[in-house]
């Protein structure tokens, strides 16, 4: 009887001290893809259209990111620097152009509609929106901030939701359990995201472009998609980030506490 009064304790202790709630609050899926519409609904073929949207269905990118501020009818985001240098990459019109041809070759070789009908009836546009853990799109707004050298990016979406989340006020222990809500390998839908916890290992440094680094090494397992997402211990403070994962490894390294706050300071 004493053992299992203990260990229904300890289960009831687990689910409290993962803050399993406020990840999923503060949690952003950054989509980044292609927009199609008619530029005349009544000279186009409506049912070719959506069997075009179907042929380039799914993003071009999927990265995460979470919420770090409020300010009136917007929500503040951080991400990764990379996540947000690709995004701009991907607007540039010379290298959308090939993106939009690609697509245009596609819609053609698959019957859907003939390259005129496409030049001229339909618009393909690049397309950045975030989504909550719960499914609410959120219009992509600006980027106020960027830092390659702690590849951090601060972005802002059009309207306040969410939960912000808060830096921890010291360094997180080595060996301290952590924990992470990511759109790892670019995996996201309504109410499910990967989720995984695994060790705060302290802070390495790192060797990049011929200089020494400070990044945090976690022993959590991320895949492209992990980019971005915030690594919370169990009191639900942020002890850093994500911004390079290892692939068939449980290692991932990130922003340090520390830069992450100079970093949202400036």
């Amino acid at each position: 009887m004493f053992k299992f009064i203990i260990s229904i304790f300890l289960i009831i202790s687990s689910d409290i001290v993962i803050p399993v709630d406020h990840m999923k609050k503060s949690f952003g899926m950054i989509h980044v893809g292609i927009k199609v519409t008619a530029i005349n609904k009544d000279t186009v073929d409506l049912l070719a259209l959506r069997l075009m949207s179907k042929i380039i269905d799914g993003p071009f990118m999927r990265a995460s990111s979470f919420i770090v501020d409020h300010q009136k009818n917007k929500t503040v985001l951080l991400t990764s620097e990379h996540v947000c240098e690709e995004s701009i990459k991907f607007k540039d019109p010379k290298q959308f152009k090939m993106i939009k041809d690609s697509i245009i070759s596609a819609a053609v070789i698959s019957n859907v509609f003939n390259s005129k009908d496409v030049k001229e009836k339909i618009n393909i546009i690049p397309e950045i929106y975030i989504k909550d853990f719960f499914g609410n799109r959120y219009i992509f707004d600006k980027i106020v901030k960027k830092d390659h050298n702690t590849d951090l990016c601060k972005f802002t979406t059009i309207k306040e939701w969410g939960v912000k989340s808060l830096v921890n006020n010291v360094e997180c222990k080595y060996g301290e359990r952590i924990y992470n809500i990511s759109a790892s390998g670019g995996f996201y839908s309504k109410r499910s995201a990967p989720f995984r916890e695994g060790n705060f290992s302290g802070i390495y440094l790192d060797s990049q472009e011929n200089k020494k680094v400070k990044t945090n090494l976690y022993t959590i397992e991320s895949l492209p998609g992990s980019s971005g997402s915030a690594v919370y211990n169990a009191n639900g403070y942020v002890c850093g980030n994500i911004n390079v994962s290892y692939s068939k490894s449980n290692l991932s390294l990130g922003a340090t506490r520390a830069d992450i706050l100079n970093f949202l300071k400036i």
